[in-house]
């Protein structure tokens, strides 16, 4: 039996008394009123309402003094209240991604913001409920219908049953579960590895984007797919010695580019490289009044005065075009394995985040262009080709916003595969290219057009089409696929770890 169900008003009233950091009043009461509103509508398990106003105060900037929250006699919620606040709330403020949040969260108009605390809210609990034990204790709320009933009585009057549930006896074991629930909030956010993630940024950031939950939650699946790659990838890569694609860049201008300096003294240049000691040769001004020759017009007519000259070197560095190409059929491998985390597409969208973040610190010495690209397939009533990836590429926009504002990363929808090896070898001209194709079938190198020859960039490959992923390094010379001596989520590790060290 759930008391939070059978004392719907009574639960409702002692999760608002039970705010954190300030004493309860009815301004209170109204300020977070439309957060838990908001919050009725996207969680259909709730908890104690205090926690949401606990967490929408602090994503607001709203004052959080521990010192002015309530006093309770009863130890055993007071114990658990102590460990919510110490392991939730003082994690959370100790975040420095919570300040980021809070600017996404400024950002926003102000008739969206009380959405976006309920989702801010939401995938918070969604993370310490996710690393909650197997067999957690998990009790029942009551309904939204109920909640929403509750919040529409006077502020006074909620304070007031707030009161009396939480000092009367007969409401002991309404107590009892609400510190329960806390003491689980507390226990999870202990085996929680961090409350706020860069799904929750991302997300504030792009709401009106993210409007629908399955967005959200393919974004927050991507998200977590990338991160958990690139924390198995090596902080740095040993470079391969055969450096390639070293050309002059495309910064010309010396005032622009710290490049050149004086190499060495000659007789030629213009006056303004003459070497100062080269003035002893000037007469006083007396001795000019007198008509006597001077030396140093003499040694200037004669093409002798001496000069700094600058050395006028073209840096150099080096170019990498890496073009990532997703291929159709990945539309459909949206297939989950018992052993592994996510969906196939999911693991090659967060492979394809994840190396572009690797790629820009391992490779921060080059002149780095990172492009994806989709590829469409003809259409059925003729014309112009479908994408049927266009929905992740413009969730990839959303998470690699700044890489696309930098100008190093470009998003590219392209016809067939002919075009995504055109623009390989277009990048030819310029310095290094590869080509990285994630494929849901059997990969086949490409035959050059002309007998004899052969592609300039490099060509390398992972297939989805099996449980352990494929991968082809260098495909263009003829190689088999690696052999991956690992399997479920460790054999995809691998596989875009050797991938994108290859790259390097």
């Amino acid at each position: 039996m759930s008391e939070a169900r059978d004392n719907v008003d009574q639960w409702a009233a002692a999760g608002l008394s039970l705010q954190r950091g300030v004493p309860p009043g009815a301004e209170l009461l109204n300020r977070v009123r439309p957060w838990l509103e908001s919050t009725l509508e996207l969680l259909a398990l709730l908890p104690p309402l205090g926690v949401v106003a606990d967490l929408g105060r602090l994503l607001a900037r709203d004052p959080f003094d521990i010192a002015a929250s309530v006093v309770l006699a009863d130890p055993e919620l007071r114990a658990a209240l102590d460990a919510y606040e110490e392991h939730v709330l003082g994690r959370l403020s100790a975040d420095y991604r919570l300040e980021h949040a809070r600017d996404a969260l400024l950002r926003l108009e102000p008739s969206v913001r009380p959405t976006a605390t309920a989702v801010f809210v939401e995938q918070v609990l969604g993370r310490i409920r996710q690393a909650q034990r197997p067999g957690e204790l998990e009790l029942d709320s009551p309904g939204p219908s109920a909640v929403r009933r509750v919040l529409h009585r006077h502020g006074v009057e909620l304070l007031e049953l707030g009161a009396e549930a939480l000092s009367d006896p007969q409401f002991a074991p309404l107590r009892r579960e609400l510190g329960q629930v806390y003491a689980g909030l507390a226990r999870g956010a202990r085996q929680c590895g961090a409350l706020i993630g860069d799904v929750e940024l991302y997300t504030l950031e792009n709401l009106e984007a993210l409007h629908s939950p399955s967005l959200r939650l393919a974004m927050a699946q991507i998200a977590d797919s990338a991160q958990a790659i690139e924390r198995s990838l090596p902080v740095r890569v040993r470079r391969s010695d055969a450096s390639r694609g070293r050309t002059p860049t495309k910064v010309e201008d010396e005032s622009a580019y710290p490049i050149g300096g004086y190499a060495s003294i000659a007789t030629i240049g213009g006056i303004e490289s003459l070497v100062s000691s080269e003035l002893i040769y000037m007469n006083p001004p007396d001795e000019r009044a007198a008509g006597h020759v001077d030396l140093f017009d003499v040694r200037w007519a004669a093409g002798e005065l001496l000069k700094y000259t600058r050395d006028e070197s073209v840096h150099t560095r080096e170019r990498r075009t890496i073009c990532f190409a997703l291929a159709p059929e990945l539309d459909d491998a949206r297939i989950k394995d018992a052993d592994v985390p996510f969906q196939r597409i999911v693991v090659a969208l967060g492979g394809v985040i994840a190396g572009v973040r690797k790629l820009c610190a391992w490779l921060d010495e080059a002149e780095l262009v990172l492009r994806i690209m989709t590829i469409g397939v003809p259409s059925r009533a003729g014309g112009s080709t479908s994408q049927p990836l266009r929905p992740e590429l413009e969730l990839a926009r959303l998470i690699l916003r700044e890489y696309i504002e930098s100008g190093v990363v470009t998003l590219i929808e392209v016809e067939d595969a002919d075009a995504a090896r055109a623009h390989a070898q277009q990048a030819t001209q310029i310095g290094g290219s590869d080509l990285v194709w994630l494929l849901g079938a059997e990969f086949v190198a490409s035959e050059p057009d002309e007998p004899g020859s052969a592609a300039e960039y490099r060509e390398h490959a992972l297939s989805l089409d099996h449980a352990r992923p494929r991968v082809w390094i260098d495909a263009g010379r003829g190689t088999e696929p690696h052999t991956l001596h690992a399997d479920g989520w460790d054999a995809w590790l691998l596989g875009f770890a050797q991938l994108l060290q290859a790259l390097v």
